[in-house]
């Protein structure tokens, strides 16, 4: 037997089903009401395959039917035969140098690297002479 308070596998503390809905004496009357409002007005528009029984009218408003949407068929754009022009300043022959390459930095030696160091914190700084390696050195807060 498990000790502590954990579930057992594949159980759990949700409720995951949805509520039987209740139907009260006075929900029933304003949805007779609504039926026959809803049976009127398809009558009145001439849409009577559109309506439907009381069961029917009470599944469909706490939905317990799904309808299928209704295929409409695919769209399908006008046909235009564009034919697209040649303009002569646009052929053009590519240049060859136009993307050349860059030639790669190369190190001239003017001045020489000693070694790199920290002004403050993670701040790193390079040292190019002993002069500014002891100014490094002496700057304190």
């Amino acid at each position: 037997m498990p000790k502590g308070m954990h579930l057992v596998r594949g159980m759990t503390s949700l409720n995951l089903k949805k509520p039987k809905v209740k139907i009260t004496k006075k929900r029933m009357l304003e949805l007779t009401e609504e039926h026959r409002l809803y049976n009127k007005k398809c009558k009145q528009t001439n849409n009577r395959k559109d309506m439907m029984s009381l069961d029917d009218y009470i599944d469909r408003q706490f939905g317990k039917v799904k309808y299928k949407p209704k295929n409409t068929g695919t769209y399908q754009g006008a046909k235009t035969d564009i034919v697209s022009k040649k303009i002569p300043s646009l052929t053009t022959t590519p240049d060859k140098n136009a993307c050349a390459r860059k030639e790669p930095k190369v190190y001239d030696g003017e001045r020489k690297l000693i070694g790199i160091g920290i002004l403050h914190k993670s701040n790193l700084v390079p040292i190019f002479d002993e002069e500014h390696a002891k100014d490094l050195a002496k700057m304190r807060r």
